[in-house]
């Protein structure tokens, strides 16, 4: 799964509070073994397996003075965490060590990763990477592992990473992409491999990847694809794979994509799919894929892909869920697979999808979890699964009190 920091939730802490009297959820992110959240005030809280021997079902404060975060990375098989503190400064958790830090770079102002390698985007438009390389996903002009940031590009917008390609709109709006192309997922075509950014589209405004197809959403709300198209996940009605980029939607606002599927939100709020529809992630109410771009739900404000299940946040607040539900991840408070969307919380303002853990904050300012909680990721109070949406528990008092910027931290900062 990708990872990448994102705009603040417009909510408080706890039950509803006056203005300024309890800090806000800007981000939640959700980890295999652990939940962070990072409020108004910059202090980040934490609950499931946080640290070197400290684990909590509830809420902890962590650390201070943090402006962004991605949760799940992996480097040398261990789970680690990248924080953007409020200085601009990137640092990422000493592998297998999650409450030590190392400081990696500086100037930064957004982070992009997938579950091995990391992005970060610098104040004057040059992006920097680090980790795996070996289809040249960095950009870097090597095949060679990156185990510090190194330079790959200038003039970036945005980023959008796979685990073996990478996609990067410039301010100018062209479309860049690097490492593997079995399949012409780079868009150039041809189904060389590159180890270095091409330029491959214009006029883009983001873009979005697969495992083996990339999207990309033109100014002029086109949807283009390119890539593996062997689950239809190109959506243009036929399995022909593209080497070029091929247009197959018009009127697209937003577009999502994870391994073999793609979603794309319209400007008139409906919500279409195309792919693999396997654990009925796509919610078309059946099995089969979908080879071409069909609409499954309307009044549609935002979605969040989950490793086989999909929510759909409507614009009243209500949160529509699909797909795998082996934990209980989809909240619904059965462990029954669906294949359509099912109504399971109302006044939902959004929704953080992990493996098999959900992470949803309310229009009330709380959060709420359901499905796998062995390590007590939920916060919510227990270590036990669960199948339906229970509040978080945020821990004050002693060494942790909730819109305090200072006071002990739950890491050590080590360069």
């Amino acid at each position: 799964m990708r990872h990448s920091f994102s705009a603040p939730f417009a909510a408080a802490i706890g039950s509803p509070a006056e203005p300024g009297d309890r800090p806000i959820v800007q981000e939640v992110s959700v980890g295999a073994t652990r939940t962070l959240a990072l409020l108004s005030d910059g202090t980040l809280w934490a609950a499931g397996s946080i640290a070197t021997e400290i684990n909590t079902n509830t809420f902890i404060q962590y650390m201070v003075e943090v402006a962004g975060l991605v949760e799940s990375v992996f480097t040398a098989g261990q789970e680690c965490t990248c924080v953007l503190k409020t200085d601009a400064t990137l640092w990422l958790s000493v592998s297998g060590e999650s409450d030590r830090f190392e400081k990696m770079l500086a100037n930064v102002i957004e982070v992009t990763a997938t579950n091995n390698h990391i992005f970060a985007l610098k104040v004057d438009g040059s992006l920097w990477a680090m980790g795996p390389n070996n289809a040249g996903q960095l950009g870097d002009g090597s095949n060679a592992s990156r185990s510090d940031f190194v330079h790959c590009l200038a003039g970036v917008a945005s980023v959008a990473a796979g685990e073996s390609h990478t996609l990067v709109v410039k301010t100018d709006g062209t479309l860049w992409a690097t490492g593997a192309n079995e399949s012409g997922q780079l868009g150039n075509a041809t189904n060389t491999s590159h180890s270095v950014f091409a330029h491959v589209l214009s006029g883009v405004a983001s873009a979005a990847v697969g495992a083996h197809h990339s999207l990309a959403l033109k100014t002029d709300g086109t949807l283009w694809a390119a890539g593996s198209n062997q689950s239809g996940e190109l959506g243009d009605g036929s399995r022909t794979q593209h080497t070029s980029f091929v247009q197959v939607l018009s009127d697209v606002s937003q577009l999502w994509a994870e391994a073999n599927y793609s979603f794309a939100l319209k400007t008139d709020n409906t919500l279409w799919a195309a792919g693999s529809n396997f654990a009925g992630k796509l919610g078309a109410g059946r099995s089969g894929h979908n080879y071409e771009f069909a609409q499954v739900l309307h009044d549609v404000g935002s979605v969040a892909l989950g490793h086989w299940h999909t929510f759909a946040v409507q614009l009243d607040g209500t949160l529509l869920a699909t797909g795998t539900n082996r934990f209980g991840e989809l909240g619904d408070g059965r462990n029954v697979t669906r294949k359509d969307f099912a109504q399971v919380l109302t006044g939902v303002s959004r929704v953080a999808a992990g493996i098999a853990e959900t992470i949803t904050l309310k229009t009330d300012g709380t959060l709420w979890g359901t499905g796998r909680n062995g390590h007590g990721q939920l916060g919510i109070g227990t270590n036990a699964n669960c199948s339906v949406y229970s509040p978080a528990i945020w821990r004050s008092g002693g060494d942790v009190t909730v819109g305090k910027r200072s006071g002990p931290s739950r890491l050590s900062l080590v360069k």
